[in-house]
C-alpha cells in the first residue's frame, strides 16, 4: 500500500540536494540503525527514534519522505522541523511544510511502537 500526503499548493516545486545523512543519524530509545533502516521495537511513547542535524532554517519549506514497513503497532510522526499527522500503517509518506520547530529532522513515536523505517529523505524547496 502506498500512501502519499502532500501539503504543497505548488505542483512542480523544485527541491535541493538530499539533507539527510545516515552517518549523522542519532538513534533514540527503542530503535536500532541497520544500514539505512531504523528498526523500532517496543519504543516507548513520545520518543524521538531518529534525529538528523540538517540545519533547517526558519521560513523555509521542506519535503520529508519516509517508508514504514513491517508495521505491528504504534504511530510515527515528524516532530521537527515541523509537526505532521501521525501514520499507523505500512506505506510511503510524503509531507511538505514550512519549518516551525528545531533545526533537526526528527521522527517521533506516539504510543508503544514496533515497525521499520527506510528511504528517509528531506530536501529544502528552492
Amino acid at each position: 500500500m502506498k500512501k502519499v500526503i502532500l501539503f504543497s499548493k505548488n505542483k512542480g516545486d523544485t527541491y535541493g540536494a538530499e539533507l539527510s545523512n545516515p552517518t549523522n543519524w542519532i538513534i533514540g530509545t527503542g530503535a536500532t540503525k541497520v544500514g539505512e533502516t531504523i528498526e523500532v521495537l517496543n519504543s516507548p511513547t513520545s520518543t524521538f527514534v531518529l534525529l538528523d542535524s540538517i540545519g533547517a532554517i526558519d521560513g523555509k519549506t521542506y519535503k520529508v519522505v519516509f517508508e514504514i514497513y513491517d508495521y505491528v503497532q504504534g504511530e510515527l510522526r515528524i516532530g521537527q522541523p515541523f509537526l505532521s499527522a501521525t501514520e499507523q500503517s505500512n506505506g510511503t509518506f510524503t509531507f511538505i511544510d514550512v519549518k516551525s520547530t528545531g533545526s533537526f529532522l526528527g521522527l517521533r513515536t506516539l504510543g508503544v511502537s514496533t515497525f521499520k523505517i527506510r528511504n528517509i529523505s528531506i530536501k529544502e524547496r528552492l
